[in-house]
């Protein structure tokens, strides 16, 4: 995990990295940029920070490779992942999630 800000209103980039997730016929690897909003508690974000992977990680497992092989899935697995960023967080932190990597497998 990474944070850079130009400022303390700058907007802070949280750095998933590359992560290996098992689909139900295949698996993938991927790694994630979460966009956070200004005023969100970075620490909490970074302490949670296995929290979130895990749940990428499940998230991922109830997938088949067809619902992550496009570029339109990916769009709608990219929004799963964001919800699931402000619920493991329990509050609405994250503004929008983009994959740096994404490879099956």
């Amino acid at each position: 995990w990474g944070y850079a800000a130009q400022s303390a209103n700058a907007t802070r980039v949280a750095h998933i990295g590359r992560t290996q997730a098992l689909l139900n016929d295949g698996a993938c690897t991927f790694a994630t940029d979460v966009t956070l909003r200004p005023d969100a508690d970075v620490w909490a974000v970074e302490r949670r920070q296995f929290e979130l992977r895990e749940a990428f990680v499940a998230l991922l497992r109830t997938k088949s490779r067809y619902m992550v092989s496009t570029a339109t899935a990916r769009e709608a697995l990219r929004r799963q992942m964001l919800r699931e960023v402000d619920r493991v967080m329990a509050a609405p932190v994250a503004v929008d999630l983009r994959f740096t990597e994404f490879v099956l497998s």
